[in-house]
Order: structure tokens, then sequence, then C-alpha cells
């Protein structure tokens, strides 16, 4: 992951941006205050919205829990958390509300949808050089990234600029985003897995970011198994959602009668 395209499912470009004058080393994190659906991901990178003058507004990519929608390029500024923020910040939508709790998050659609965000936000990092994974910033390190500081690069969420930067008053993406499981994820792109803890029992509930985990790993299994060609053209995004009540075997199988026929 290194271009500026490819870690987006689509490209939907939206004529509001404008040039920056500063680097992007800040990922801010947002919500669309819609329901937690792919499609409207999608329906929102269009014409009807952010594809349109009329919003007004735009982010850098807009993300469900199939989808990762470009928007704008990264040399140049969104205009999705006022000034002075625009002008230092990559912005990442997704879909859900700042209303939502942990639980409504981590369903198996929010989880999805987290690790896309985690996918995102891993390939701007590497885009930029990182060998490590980018971190959650503090409000300190984003005052002094602003007042001209290398401080590395931090992803935030919108209200974080809300309140250290103003020219901007949305909260989003709410005090319940699971921040840790974004965490997990992002660190998955750059080879760490999340530590082990000593099992007790053998029915021991996995929590959130082990679910996350196992979800990755699935993928990136089967992407091996697939082949570059076959998860290029029919699986890349959207083999989880679409076999999501599949046994796992049954995924394989598809797999490689798909490459066995060379599609």
């Amino acid at each position: 992951m290194a271009g500026d395209l490819d870690a987006y499912t689509s490209w939907s470009p939206s004529p509001n941006f404008s040039s920056r004058t500063r680097s992007d080393d800040a990922a801010i994190v947002h919500t669309v205050e819609s329901d937690l659906r792919d499609s409207l991901a999608v329906s929102l990178a269009g014409p009807d919205w952010f594809g349109s003058t009329k919003a007004g507004t735009s982010p850098h990519a807009i993300v469900g829990p199939v989808s990762r929608v470009g928007t704008v390029l990264r040399k140049f500024k969104s205009w999705a958390v006022g000034s002075p923020g625009n002008n230092i910040t990559y912005n990442i939508e997704q879909t859900g509300r700042a209303a939502f709790t942990r639980a409504q998050w981590l369903t198996t659609e929010g989880l999805a949808q987290i690790s896309n965000v985690a996918l995102v936000i891993a390939d701007w990092a590497k885009a930029k050089g990182a060998t490590k994974p980018p971190t959650r910033g503090t409000r300190d390190e984003l005052r002094r990234y602003a007042n001209g500081e290398n401080v590395g690069l931090r992803y935030y969420g919108h209200v974080d600029v809300t309140d250290t930067l103003g020219g901007t008053t949305h909260t989003d993406p709410g005090d319940q985003y699971p921040y840790d499981v974004l965490q997990a994820q992002i660190n998955l792109h750059f080879g760490i897995g999340p530590t082990p803890t000593p099992v007790q029992e053998d029915d021991m509930p996995l929590n959130a970011a082990d679910k996350a985990w196992i979800q990755t790993a699935i993928t990136n299994t089967i992407r091996k198994e697939a082949g570059p060609a076959v998860w290029r053209t029919k699986l890349k995004g959207g083999f989880l959602n679409a076999g999501a009540g599949a046994a796992l075997a049954d995924v394989f199988t598809q797999v490689r009668k798909l490459r066995g026929q060379g599609k």
C-alpha cells in the first residue's frame, strides 16, 4: 500500500477541495450521522452529496462495512473540519452516529467498517513512509502539530479538532467509539498482532479486538489462496459480506473454483 488510491475500492471525485500549504500528518476519523450501512457510504460519495458543490463539504474518503470510496486526493485539503484544521488533516468519514454505544459499533457490520477505516489509515501512513503504526494522538499533540511541531503521524476524532483548534463544532465519532479496536486493526497492517491473554477456561469469550483480528487473518488467508487476479476482480472488499453465512470451507471451495477457471 503506497499509492493515493490503493486503499480505495472505488473513486468518486468531489469538487469540494482546495490546495494545502502544510503536510497532512493528522488523520481525522468522522461519522456522517447515518445508519451504519454500506449503501449510504457509496451514495453519499456520489453526486447527490459529497460529489456536488451543494454539499459544501468533503472528506478525502468515506468508508462503509464493504466500500472504501476516495473523494479528494491527499495532496489537496478536503473541507471537513474548518480552519485551520483542513490544511493539516487527512479526513475519513464513515457511516454511523456519534451517539452510538460501543455495542452498536461492535456489531458484525461495525467491525467490518472499523477494519476498513484501519486499512485506509494504514495506507495513508505507509504512503508517508511510516514503518510503525500511527497511534491516536493526544489533544496536546494536535495543538503542537497545528503550531508547526513535528509530533509524528497521529489520528484523532473530529471532536479533538473541535475542542483543540476550533473552526468546527462536531463531536463525532462519539465517546464510545472503539479506538482500541481500531488501533488493533491498524497494528495488523504493520505486522503487529494483539497481545495474548491467559486462557482461563475453554469457552472464554472473544473480545472485540480478537474478533477483528480473526476477521483480518481470514481475509489475508483467502486473499493469498485466491491469488492476485481473483482477489482483485472477484473478491476484494466484498467476499466476507457476501459469504457471511457460508462455512469457511465453502468459501475456500469457491475461491479454488474461481482460480481454476482463471477468473
